[in-house]
């Protein structure tokens, strides 16, 4: 990705822990480089330029040097010039002091934030009807295409392919990142896809909102509070009536590695805290690398033998199936999870709603044999809502209009607009173009990470 912000950014908010998870995924991603043909042909003739460079007589090298750094100057102005300022940087060391300070202020931003919280915006214009408790689970790392409720050979999501009616499996939806943290500015404000994840302080959050419109709220995660540096989504929610880190405080603590059904008995007890109106947050570790760690060994189901039965358009290493088999596992865990919730709000006696997707998507060798990890592609995500019977009797209108949106292209960061509705809430800052639900929605080109993505249908 070069040296940005969005780098500095993830490296800031990781630990030695994650790291050591990530090498072995750098170590195949390089024997994936090293099996390429023409990188050893470069290799080449990078040896053979050295060789000639030496041969070259000291006068000749300058002379060559010189003019083939004229001419490389003033081919490069042409392409320097209608670039505005700011936006191209070619000292390394000047993007690294560059976005190193940046983060730095991102870091003192948080700070200030938390010591001297923003109000909401306009709370005058909150008006609620209260229409349901809304259990907000969000994933980890989890793609769509590994899902057996939408189409994945191996059964991943028996527990909600089996729920039936009630449940609402949204076709086409994406995360506007291909980072947590830039996602999770978005999901919990009211920024769009388009808006530059790190103004997550400008705009109203959710759960101030929420809180405003009447609501008890919750956020229970089992990722940590915080990294080296700091994470907004702390400050994001720090207006909820109750927060819980299961997991661990910070990102160093050893009691980090723990599984997300850590997070159910934090999220049943707020269930039957009070018969009032509930906003409960959850946030899951998920699929995150490395997936064996994030399963105990009950579910364990899947091996390389699995993955390897099914039909692919590539031939695929023993290994590398074994990996796949790892993550279809940690989907598998977390149907289970998300099932156990599921099973709580379908005999809630309130109108209740589960909404499930994850933050980003995994590209777990799905085109072929040689990369693992995160890119643009493959930031389409599993989006479901469930309503419960008493949702269904009481808010007809808006679970039929919930069924009609499920087939409509969707990102993730304007989930705000959507939770208005579902909870009858009226909001100066609610756009009924960016609500899915609503009759009013625009469908338009999606951003992910600020450009448009570039895997986007034509509108």
């Amino acid at each position: 990705m070069g040296i940005t912000i969005k780098l500095i950014t993830v490296l800031s908010q990781t630990n030695r822990d994650e790291v050591r998870e990530f090498m072995p995924v750098l170590g195949s991603n390089i024997k994936a480089v090293l099996s390429y043909p023409y990188t050893y042909a470069i290799a080449a003739l990078i040896v053979l330029s050295l060789i000639s460079i030496k041969k070259l007589n000291k006068r000749i090298f300058g002379i060559s040097a010189t003019v083939l750094s004229l001419i490389g100057f003033i081919v490069l102005l042409p392409i320097l010039y209608p670039i505005k300022s700011g936006r191209a940087n070619f000292s390394v060391i000047g993007r690294t002091i560059k976005c190193g300070w940046q983060s730095y202020n991102e870091r003192k931003q948080i700070e200030v934030y938390m010591s001297s919280i923003l109000p909401l915006p306009h709370p005058e214009t909150v008006k609620s009807r209260q229409l349901a408790d809304i259990y907000l689970i969000i994933g980890e790392s989890a793609s769509r295409a590994h899902l057996s409720i939408y189409g994945y050979p191996i059964d991943t999501s028996p527990v909600l392919c089996k729920i039936g009616e009630g449940l609402i499996v949204f076709d086409d939806a994406i995360g506007s990142s291909t980072t947590t943290a830039f996602n999770m500015n978005r999901i919990l404000t009211f920024l769009s896809d388009r808006q530059e994840a790190v103004k997550w302080s400008e705009s109203p959050r959710l759960f101030s909102l929420l809180k405003k419109a009447g609501y008890y709220t919750a956020w229970i995660s089992n990722q940590e509070r915080a990294g080296i540096w700091g994470n907004p989504t702390i400050a994001l929610v720090s207006d909820a009536d109750y927060i819980k880190y299961v997991g661990s405080i910070s990102s160093d603590d050893a009691t980090l590695m723990r599984y997300d059904e850590s997070v159910l008995p934090e999220v049943f007890q707020m269930a039957e805290n009070g018969d009032g109106p509930k906003f409960i947050g959850v946030h899951l570790m998920g699929s995150h690398i490395q997936y064996r760690k994030r399963y105990p060994d009950s579910f364990n189901i899947f091996n390389a033998d699995s993955v390897i039965g099914i039909k692919r358009d590539f031939a695929l290493s023993r290994s590398h199936a074994a990996t796949i088999a790892e993550y279809d596992n940690s989907i598998l865990y977390t149907d289970h999870v998300v099932g156990q919730i599921l099973d709580r709000i379908k005999s809630s006696q309130r109108p209740a709603l589960m909404i499930y997707f994850s933050d980003h998507g995994e590209n777990v060798y799905d085109d072929n044999d040689n990369f693992l990890g995160r890119d643009s592609k493959h930031i389409e995500v599993p989006f479901v809502i469930y309503a419960n019977s008493n949702f269904r009797k009481y808010n007809r209108d808006i679970y039929e209009r919930l069924i009609d949106a499920a087939v409509k292209p969707l990102s993730t960061a304007n989930i705000g607009h959507l939770i208005c509705t579902l909870t009858g809430t009226e909001y100066q800052y609610y756009n009924a173009g960016l609500d899915v639900s609503s009759p009013y929605y625009v469908p338009a080109p999606r951003y992910v990470d600020d450009v448009v993505w570039k895997y986007e249908h034509d509108y």
